[in-house]
């Protein structure tokens, strides 16, 4: 049993659906985490411009 489980997640071979369908997975779950940080250093960056324009006007 342990076997065929390792087998199935060591194997990188598959058909295109099957990558396909396991890049669409990751894309869905990294998405949010990119989108939460470049709000954030969009926030930050904003910051930092108003504080140089502070100086510099």
């Amino acid at each position: 049993m342990w076997e065929k489980i390792k087998k199935f997640f060591f194997d990188e071979r598959g058909t295109f659906l099957e990558q396909l369908l396991w890049m669409a997975l990751f894309v869905l779950l990294v998405a949010p985490f990119i989108y939460t940080l470049g709000n954030a250093v969009g926030n930050k960056f904003d910051s930092f411009t108003d504080k140089v324009n502070e100086v510099g006007g």
